[in-house]
């Protein structure tokens, strides 16, 4: 065991972080084994929805660098191959993700009272430019260098 304090905080973080990453890693492999027994099954919509799952964890996972980028990359195409390749029945066709109701607009706001400019008013006045900001100068640090004369 460790003497140091700040080590003795790191075995504990590090334990922390252990199981949080066993928790994401273990729920990515019974996803794994959900879908696999979801294809066995047959059933489509089930293999259908434990696919979405698994791809889900697995992109969790590679997230929060669990694992790493190829080998996830590696285990979502292993497994779109077996889901594309299974013999699914009853596979319905895959349907375009729906559209979104459009929002609702908010409710009506009085209008603005219009300004009324004429042409000579409207040409008189300049454009406003943005005032450019002038670096700030930088102050000698004025005890320091008189010590320094001094010795």
């Amino acid at each position: 065991m460790a003497n140091i304090k700040s080590q003795m905080k790191r075995i504990r973080t590090n334990e922390k972080a252990r199981v949080l990453n066993k928790d994401v890693r273990s729920g990515m492999v019974n996803n794994v084994r959900r879908f696999e027994a979801a294809l066995e099954s047959g059933d489509a919509a089930a293999a259908g929805k434990a696919h979405l799952a698994v791809v889900k964890s697995i992109d969790t996972a590679v997230q929060k660098g669990i694992i790493k980028k190829k080998n996830g990359a590696n285990q979502k195409s292993r497994l779109a191959k077996m889901f594309n390749s299974a013999d699914l029945a009853a596979a319905p066709a895959k349907k375009a993700p729906a559209k979104k109701a459009p929002a609702k607009k908010a409710a009506a706001k009085k209008p603005a009272a219009k300004k009324t400019t004429t042409k000579a008013s409207a040409e008189k006045a300049p454009a406003k430019k943005a005032a450019a900001k002038k670096p700030a100068a930088k102050k000698a640090p004025a005890k320091k260098a008189a010590a320094k004369k001094a010795d």
